[in-house]
């Protein structure tokens, strides 16, 4: 199960395995709207949930800052499709 940081010196979410960073997200920020520009999992461990587990993260810190999330890149659409349960925080 990977743990996840956040840089947001780098406006970016890390999922971490061991010493290996697994898979990324990358936003903006302007005021009170985070806005999601990319999700990427590193090749060898595509398949395994992990863009969906940091997606997840992301979506509930951002509910628990106040914040509004504007999914933007591809994989951020699909998952609030896929999970209405996020709407309030769009």
């Amino acid at each position: 199960m990977p743990t996840f940081t956040h840089q947001p010196d780098q406006n970016r979410y890390q999922a971490i395995l061991g010493d290996d960073v697994v898979g990324t997200l990358d936003y903006s920020l302007a005021g009170k709207k985070l806005v999601i520009e990319s999700t990427h999992t590193h090749n060898d461990f595509r398949g395994q949930g992990i863009a969906r587990r940091l997606t997840r993260h992301v979506f509930d810190e951002a509910r628990t800052r106040g914040l509004v999330v504007d999914p933007k890149c591809s994989y951020a659409k699909l998952f609030i499709d896929q999970h209405p349960e996020y709407s309030d925080v769009l």
